[in-house]
């Protein structure tokens, strides 16, 4: 079976790829989408000139970062 990987880890790439993998995946007869949301580290999220990274806003990072996923989850389920 074929398969394509779309891995996501910024939410406004998200849709764009999406579409490009629906694309790959109806050229490609019979093909599965899958779909990985990666967070990425709260520190690569700042700018080295930026403030440090407290927990406080590592936390809010985090939880911003789980709101788009349970937000998206519908969208990629549905592809």
């Amino acid at each position: 079976m074929k398969k394509a990987l779309i891995v996501l880890n910024r939410p406004e790439d998200a849709a764009g790829l999406l579409a490009a993998g629906l694309d790959v995946v109806a050229r490609a007869d019979g093909a599965v989408m899958n779909v990985l949301a990666a967070r990425e580290p709260p520190e690569d999220t700042i700018l080295p000139t930026e403030e440090m990274l407290t927990d406080r806003t590592r936390a809010q990072i985090r939880t911003a970062q789980r709101q788009w996923l349970i937000v998206s989850m519908p969208v990629f389920r549905a592809g």
